[in-house]
């Protein structure tokens, strides 16, 4: 399974902004998200606008399958 259908399936709506790569749980709010730094390749989970830390294990696995596809590991 592809990573974009992997967060779909969690509930995570992706969207771009500039080079990074953003998963939205709440695009009204967008205070909680998944965000891949492209430019650097890094990622972070933020909810209310602090870092959350905190990937539950079918998160993680979606960040896993991102990272393969856009050939960081």
């Amino acid at each position: 399974m592809k990573a974009d259908n992997m967060f779909k399936k969690l509930g995570y709506t992706k969207q771009y902004e500039n080079e990074d790569i953003y998963y939205y749980k709440d695009m009204e709010c967008k205070d909680s998200y998944i965000v891949f730094y492209t430019g650097r390749k890094l990622y972070s989970k933020v909810e209310c606008y602090y870092d959350a830390g905190d990937f539950t294990m079918e998160e993680l696995e979606a960040v896993y399958r991102k990272c393969i596809e856009m050939e960081w590991i």
